[in-house]
């Protein structure tokens, strides 16, 4: 996980752009023919999303396993005309590989942090589309008219989120690894348990 400049931004997007048409060439082998429409979708969306991406935000950061990019986000500032009131961050961009695990989670959490350190509280807003409001809500975000708002603080995410050393953290299933995890694993040096004799 790393903040990105523009370039960086623009070349994880066109590299996570290239592997997502791999798997649209692929025809969808491994999903269930019943899961075919879902998945051509979400593949579609990848792409929209990836292609359009705001390298010019003022915070953009990408989540990468074994050096490619799995997952990238894009923050703003409010801005000066908002009169909403609104003390938070607001997420332009989100978008993960299609089958990566963990990458929206570990994203979520470094945006909240950078919220935290912005003065915002870790507080984000986004405009959520239909098929992701799901996934917004899993990860403690509340319908606020046509906005999403996550308060990582709130009473409701009590259970789901918490402030260590100064960064957000979501609580984890013991049970799953995050991208955060298998990268590091990944990334130690293996360690034999033979022995010599």
């Amino acid at each position: 996980m790393r903040p990105l400049n523009a370039d960086e931004a623009e070349d994880a997007a066109q590299r996570l752009i290239a592997d997502v048409r791999s798997l649209l060439d692929a025809r969808g082998s491994g999903v269930p023919s019943t899961r075919q429409a879902e998945w051509q979708n979400r593949l579609d969306n990848t792409l929209k999303i990836a292609g359009q991406l705001d390298e010019d935000a003022d915070f953009v950061m990408g989540c990468f396993f074994e050096g490619q990019p799995i997952g990238l986000i894009t923050l703003n500032r409010p801005s000066e005309g908002d009169s909403s009131g609104r003390r938070a961050l607001e997420i332009e961009d989100f978008v993960t590989h299609p089958r990566s695990t963990g990458a929206g989670s570990a994203l979520m959490e470094q945006a909240a942090t950078v919220s935290h350190r912005q003065g915002y509280g870790g507080n984000l807003f986004v405009l959520a589309q239909d098929g992701s409001r799901e996934a917004y809500e899993a990860m403690g975000f509340i319908t606020d008219g046509i906005w999403m708002t996550l308060n990582p603080s709130s009473p409701e995410n009590c259970n789901q989120w918490q402030l260590q050393s100064g960064e957000w953290r979501r609580k984890k299933d013991p049970t799953k690894l995050s991208a955060i995890s298998m990268a590091k694993r990944d990334a130690a040096p293996s360690r034999s348990t033979r022995t010599r004799e």
